[in-house]
């Protein structure tokens, strides 16, 4: 996997402008896409739940919070399909976020940078393993 991110350069430009992009709808065709979204759900129920499914798939990379697309999309689903696609999207932008990460080299990246402070992460997360992670 690592030999696709040989550009990491021009990876991140190129996150950099889909963010944009993606901010730029949101800021000023808010109203447009909420409806659109609504309509989907609406109208074409498959397809509102692909849309929805994708964009909470997607949403970890943009930081898109998941409560937003919940709640926009919790009148109009059916509660328990929209569980199920929560949950297997949540795990998907997961591993995503862990893949591109791992692609990147973030690890290193914050080894060189903040030793001490990475040194001091671990033992805590060594000590205090369970209550970090329940």
């Amino acid at each position: 996997m690592k030999y696709i991110f040989r550009h990491r350069k021009y990876v991140l430009i190129g996150w950099g402008i889909v963010l944009m992009l993606i901010g730029y709808g949101f800021l000023f065709y808010r109203d447009s896409l909420v409806s659109e979204f609504t309509g989907f759900f609406l109208l074409y129920p498959i397809i509102g739940y692909t849309l929805y499914f994708l964009i909470v798939s997607l949403r970890g990379l943009t930081f898109i919070p998941l409560t937003t697309i919940l709640l926009i999309a919790i009148p109009f689903t059916n509660h328990v399909v929209l569980l199920i696609l929560t949950l297997v999207g949540t795990l998907i932008t997961s591993y995503i976020i862990y893949r591109f990460s791992e692609a990147l080299d973030i690890d290193d990246y914050f080894e060189k940078k903040h030793p001490r402070a990475i040194n001091t992460l671990r033992k805590r997360f060594e000590k205090y393993e369970f209550p970090i992670i329940f």
